[in-house]
C-alpha cells in the first residue's frame, strides 16, 4: 500500500486506497483530458518526482507525479537544470502529444494516460513505478525495472497488469460460491472485490449488520449497497477519516463516516508537497513553522472531534439497543403516558402508574422528570 510519511506532522500518515484513485481518475479527466503535454521535467529533489506541464484551453497545469503522490499543484516547483534518463525519454516521446483518454484500471491504484500512439501507466503500489508503452502495451521505458513470478517490467516486455483475483465492485455480480461461511463478512467481501476494509466496517455499522452472523442474502445485499456507493464519486469534497496514526481519504458521497470535508488536492499541497518539493529558499523559517503548527492543530482538533462523535455514537447505540430489547415495555409505556395525560391525572398519579409498569417488567428505571404539557417523561437507564 502506498503510504506518504509525514515526519513533521506528528506521526500522522496519509494512506491511499482504491477510492482515492477513482477520485484522481475523475478529477484528471475534468482537468486534463484533451490537454497537450508541454514539457516533462524531473524535480530538483532527493526523491523522484516528475512535473508534467499540460496545456488545456490556453491554461497551463502542473501535474506532480512521484513517490506515491499525484496531484495538480500550483506550488512553485524547482526542476533539475537538465533532463536526463527516464525523464528525458518521457519528454522526447510525449512532448506536444494530446491526452486522449484517462482511466483507473480495474478499480486498482493504477492510472492510465493514453495518447494516439502510446500509453503512460502510473502504479501507486509497491515501488510506485511509471511505465511508458506503445499503443499495443509493449514497454518503451520504465522508471524502475521490476520482476515477479508472473510479471516483468522492463524495456521490450509486454506490460501486464498485476494479478489480482479481486474484481471491480462496479462489475461484480455475487454468487453463492463466492461466500466462505468460515470467514466473516468483511473478509468475504475483500476476497472478491477491491473495497477498503474501513469502508465495509463502517457501512456494516450503519446498516446494523453483524459481520460474524450472515448468509448469502445478507452478503448480496451489502455488496449491492457498496456498488451503489461506488457509483457516485464526489469531486468537490473529500471524506477524511483519522484512524489511529493514519489519515485515510474516501471520496465517495457517504453520510455515515466520521469525516471532515476538504479538497484532496489542497490536503496534498498543504501536508505533503509543501514540505517535500516546495522551493522555499526565500521562505522565512518562522512562517514555515507557523504553518506546520497550524496543520498539527487542525489534525489534533479533527482527532478530538472524532473522539467526541464516537462517544455520542456509542451512547446512541447503547440507548437504541436498550429500547429495541425492551420494545414491549416501551410500547406499553407510550400508551400509558398518552392515557394518563388525556385523563388529566396528577404527577403523583402518573408516577404511581409508571412505578407499577417498572415493577411488572422488572425494568428498574429511575424517573427523573414529568412534563405533561409536552407529553414527555425523562428517566435514567439502569
Amino acid at each position: 500500500m502506498s503510504v506518504i510519511e509525514l515526519s513533521n506532522i506528528t506521526k500522522n500518515r496519509i494512506e491511499y486506497n482504491n477510492t482515492n484513485f477513482m477520485y484522481f481518475a475523475e478529477y484528471f479527466k475534468t482537468e486534463l483530458l484533451s490537454g497537450y503535454i508541454q514539457k516533462i521535467q524531473q524535480l530538483n529533489t532527493e526523491n523522484f518526482y516528475l512535473k508534467i506541464k499540460i496545456r488545456k484551453e490556453k491554461e497551463n497545469k502542473d501535474l506532480i507525479i512521484g513517490e506515491g503522490i499525484c496531484t495538480i499543484s500550483n506550488l512553485k516547483t524547482e526542476a533539475k537544470s537538465e533532463n536526463k534518463g527516464f525523464a528525458l525519454t518521457l519528454n522526447n516521446k510525449l512532448e506536444n502529444r494530446q491526452i486522449k483518454h484517462i482511466e483507473q484500471i480495474n478499480n486498482e491504484k493504477i492510472l492510465l494516460f493514453e495518447f494516439v500512439d502510446s500509453k503512460l501507466y502510473f502504479e501507486f503500489f509497491s515501488n510506485n513505478n511509471i511505465i511508458l508503452t506503445d499503443k499495443d502495451n509493449k514497454i518503451i521505458s520504465c522508471l524502475l525495472k521490476e520482476e515477479w513470478k508472473d510479471r516483468k517490467i522492463a524495456r521490450n516486455q509486454r506490460y501486464i497488469l498485476p494479478k489480482n483475483e479481486s474484481q471491480n465492485i462496479l462489475d461484480y455480480s455475487p454468487t453463492e460460491k463466492d461466500v466462505d461461511i468460515t470467514k466473516n463478512l468483511v473478509s468475504n467481501i475483500i476476497k472478491n472485490v477491491n473495497v477498503p476494509p474501513i469502508l465495509i466496517e463502517n457501512y456494516l455499522l450503519e446498516k446494523r449488520v453483524d459481520k460474524n452472523t450472515f448468509d448469502f442474502k445478507i452478503y448480496k445485499k451489502i455488496v449491492e449497497g457498496l456498488k451503489e456507493l461506488y457509483s457516485k464519486i464526489d469531486l468537490k469534497k473529500t471524506r477524511t477519516i483519522i484512524k489511529e496514526d493514519k489519515t485515510i481519504f474516501i471520496n465517495l458521497d457517504l453520510n455515515f463516516l466520521d469525516r471532515i470535508n476538504l479538497d484532496l488536492n489542497s490536503i496534498i499541497n498543504d501536508l505533503v508537497l509543501k514540505k517535500e518539493i516546495y522551493s522555499n529558499e526565500n521562505l522565512a523559517l518562522k512562517k514555515y513553522d507557523k504553518e506546520r503548527k497550524n496543520i498539527e492543530h487542525i489534525l489534533d482538533e479533527q482527532k478530538k472531534a472524532k473522539d467526541k462523535i464516537l462517544i455520542k455514537a456509542n451512547k446512541a447505540k447503547e440507548i437504541g439497543d436498550f429500547i429495541y430489547n425492551n420494545f414491549e415495555f416501551f410500547e406499553r409505556l407510550k400508551n400509558e403516558i398518552k392515557s394518563v395525560i388525556e385523563k388529566r391525572k396528577t404527577n403523583e398519579e402518573i408516577k404511581t402508574k409508571l412505578d407499577e409498569l417498572n415493577t411488572e417488567y422488572n425494568m428498574n428505571l429511575k424517573f427523573e422528570k414529568i412534563e405533561k404539557e409536552k407529553g414527555k417523561i425523562i428517566f435514567l437507564m439502569p
